[in-house]
């Protein structure tokens, strides 16, 4: 699946572009965040206590949208409790509405590493606490397989745990 960037050209009030290389086959385009930009979950500024770096990759511009990676972790995982709660049939929006895929403020998807990192984190997720539910562990089994880069050795490592673990399913 393609993950492109920006949607538009950079204003004054957007944060600088900086070309990385994310692999082999792929460049990413990362963004820096701006002076005073905070983690719109908790609040703080700068890298967390663990040094996660605030990150976005969406669509929303100037200070906005700014989180670390475990805070929007963290956020995915509580909606998905919170509608398993209210009852199995509304589970089924951790998926579409795509709560550990979109941004909740621009609704956008997310792009790159940071897609990378919500589906791995969305697995892990459902694997820690609603690996008996098939069809959850199925679709995001799927999800985080379409993410993997084959030409990196560790991605395709994880692909061949995760097809075995999908035949394991099927039987």
């Amino acid at each position: 699946q393609d993950h492109c960037c920006l949607s538009k050209d950079p204003t004054p009030d957007d944060p600088r572009i900086i070309m990385s290389s994310a692999s082999q086959s792929n460049s990413v385009v990362s963004l820096t965040p701006p002076d005073g930009a905070s983690c719109w979950l908790c609040l703080e500024e700068g890298p967390d206590d663990s040094g996660a770096p605030l990150v976005r990759d969406c669509s929303c511009r100037g200070h906005s949208g700014f989180a670390h990676l475990p805070c929007l972790i963290q956020y995915a995982e509580s909606k998905s409790r919170d509608l398993a709660k209210r009852g199995a049939h509304n589970m089924s929006n951790m998926f579409d509405g795509k709560i550990f895929e979109h941004c909740p403020n621009c609704k956008q998807e997310y792009q790159n590493d940071l897609y990378y990192d919500m589906t791995k984190a969305q697995l892990a997720f459902i694997e820690r606490e609603f690996i008996e539910v098939d069809r959850w562990y199925l679709r995001a089994l799927k999800r985080r397989i379409l993410t993997l880069d084959g030409e990196k050795e560790a991605d395709r490592i994880e692909g061949e745990e995760i097809s075995a673990k999908m035949l394991s399913l099927i039987d």
